[in-house]
């Protein structure tokens, strides 16, 4: 059924359909997004601001307009709406995540039905699904499901969430147990000598190995399915927590609060990080001699000369980057390194940052954190059930940053493991890293494989799983575009977009120039103060991150590593708009209104 027969004109549907995804936006603007006319789009406005479903203001000699969420037919209108679109794309395919580097080895156990359905299964979730696309294009990863299947999985995870609260903890608890699993395995691999281990050997480990990666992996799915897509988890949390502002009669934003409610207490890996390079820090500051040979001495001297001028701290610094360097090293790496803590070293002692101001500020800021969540559920009066859910909330953004670390440090393990087997059949790692994990084994005993087609599966090919990973279609080339051409797509509408909307991750409000970093070599050009624009952050850009004003991603929720890294930096940043990186550029000025979760456009460059 078309919605404009319920609302009586495609008029007014057109432009309530416009407005409800939350812009606010003058006469011409929606005149020219619903391309009706403009009489009968001034003639809609009108009737609906009289009722209140619209409201104005004028600026700047124009009347803008927007969509009223305080109208008492907001919630029922945005009901009926994601209703008929979900009716509309169920069985169209949609884009839930990209990002830069990616490869089979690391995707294609979390992305393959038939370990998708049996974790499922586990939690006790009904839905299913019963297929998934993964894309590879020249290093970009791009991965799809169909719209309605994500959405019901969404809708349920959520409903586990607010129903059972104790269980996703426990849940959680589980896929903690399996991420130290996973870190012990890659441990005792990392001491063993590769190079010496016969064919079958080294198969062992390669198997070893991604068994304890896949089973810690998978587990991911009690935070993504909550929190990607639409952002359900997140949407359901700010409801509650507008309305119990409203009851409160609370001046508190409702993102502040849901902020302070959804930031995890526990100590991550980058804090504990972070105070132990602290100590290394407060070693040279007890010597003048340090302090001067940090500030003044280039990263390159330093590194060379170090052992020499002091073996001691050397060996802290090794041991340092040894212990925690796998933080940074992402999908592919390198791993932060010797050089690389040196340097943000020197940085702090340039800075004046004393190691015991920088401890006290983060404990300060831990135990603020403490009372803030306390405080907001005694003004806003939040009952005993929604405080399980909001214990929920912070313990699944917990294990998220918890589970990636360990899988960061297996995949700086299984970097020399790829590498190892490329050495001895002569092919680089970036084709072993599109060799799929079922077909290894052909590799290392057997030495079967095609360098074309590997090369072609770098360059562009899919993986259309509906089962086991035997049943997968894998294709490249003109192969893999006949096969995508015969399915249908959603496409996002970035046509004249003057301001993004999505979601908060860090409150605060920040203007300055766009840089688009996806990539390390991106890093060079972020300068201080400038907006980090982004398909998805992770560790390896925390050097450009620290130097944004603010952050803007297409895609995540409140698990995310945007959003993480954002509130432990105190960096105003929004997630989720889907299209940041589509239409901004380098140099285009944008003010971000992170607070709401809005990007304007100032100047383009």
């Amino acid at each position: 059924m078309e919605l404009s027969r319920l609302f009586g004109s495609k008029s007014r549907t057109a432009v309530i359909s416009l407005l409800l995804g939350g812009e606010e936006l003058y006469i011409q603007e929606v005149v020219k997004r619903v391309s009706i006319d403009p009489a009968n789009v001034h003639r809609e406005l009108k009737k609906l601001e009289d009722i209140g479903i619209v409201t104005s203001r004028r600026s700047t000699g124009r009347k803008y307009y927007q969509i009223n969420d305080k109208s008492p037919y907001f919630e029922g209108l945005k009901a009926i709406f994601n209703a008929y679109r979900q009716m509309e794309v169920g069985d169209r395919w949609f884009l839930m995540e990209d990002f830069p580097n990616g490869y089979p080895t690391v995707a294609v156990d979390y992305l393959n039905v038939k370990n998708i359905n049996a974790y499922f299964k586990s939690t006790g979730i009904k839905s299913k699904i019963t297929k998934t696309l993964t894309r590879y294009q020249e290093g970009h990863t791009y991965i799809h499901f169909l719209k309605g299947e994500f959405d019901q999985v969404s809708r349920e995870m959520v409903g586990l969430i607010t129903s059972q609260p104790d269980k996703i903890i426990k849940l959680n608890k589980d896929s903690r147990a399996r991420s130290d699993q996973l870190v012990a395995t890659s441990k005792k691999i990392r001491g063993i000598n590769l190079a010496a281990l016969s064919n079958k050997e080294l198969n062992k480990v390669f198997q070893e190995i991604f068994s304890a990666y896949e089973y810690t992996h998978i587990s991911g799915w009690s935070q993504n399915a909550a929190d990607f897509g639409e952002g359900l988890l997140s949407k359901c949390l700010m409801d509650y927590l507008k309305r119990a502002i409203q009851v409160a009669s609370g001046q508190q934003s409702v993102s502040d609060a849901f902020i302070k409610l959804t930031t995890p207490t526990e100590e991550s890996h980058a804090q504990k990080e972070y105070k132990n390079l602290l100590e290394i820090l407060k070693y040279i500051e007890q010597s003048p001699k340090l302090r001067r040979y940090f500030s003044q001495t280039e990263t390159r001297i330093i590194n060379e000369s170090l052992p020499r001028i002091d073996a001691k701290l050397d060996k802290a610094i090794r041991n340092h980057a040894f212990e925690y360097g796998y933080l940074g090293h992402g999908l592919t790496g390198p791993a932060w390194d010797r050089p690389y803590f040196i340097d943000v070293l020197s940085s702090l002692v340039r800075q004046k940052k004393s190691s015991k101001s920088l401890r006290r500020e983060a404990e300060v800021n831990k135990a603020q954190l403490h009372k803030d969540i306390i405080q907001t559920i005694k003004t806003l009066g939040i009952d005993a059930q929604h405080q399980k859910i909001f214990d929920a909330a912070r313990s699944l953004v917990a294990i998220k940053g918890y589970r990636k670390d360990s899988m960061f440090f297996c995949w700086w393990v299984l970097t020399d493991v790829l590498k190892e087997i490329g050495k001895r059949f002569y092919l680089s790692i970036k084709q072993v890293r599109f060799v799929y994990p079922h077909e290894m084994s052909e590799l290392i005993i057997k030495g079967k494989f095609n360098v074309n087609e590997l090369n072609g599966r770098f360059k562009n090919s899919i993986c259309y799983s509906t089962g086991d990973y035997r049943k997968s279609v894998i294709l490249s080339g003109p192969k893999a575009d006949a096969f995508t051409q015969n399915l249908s797509f959603i496409e996002e509408q970035i046509q004249d977009v003057k301001q993004l909307n999505g979601d908060t991750a860090s409150p605060g409000k920040a203007r300055g120039k766009c840089k688009i970093v996806n990539l390390v070599e991106d890093m060079d050009k972020m300068g201080k103060g400038d907006i980090l624009i982004s398909i998805v952050t992770s560790p390896e850009l925390v050097p450009a991150i620290k130097k944004a004003s603010a952050i803007v991603t297409n895609t995540g929720g409140i698990t995310c590593h945007a959003a993480i890294i954002s509130r432990e930096l105190g960096i105003p940043c929004v997630i989720g708009t889907k299209i940041a990186t589509k239409v901004l550029h380098d140099g285009d000025i944008v003010e971000v209104d992170a607070t709401h979760g809005k990007v304007t456009i100032i100047k383009k460059a």
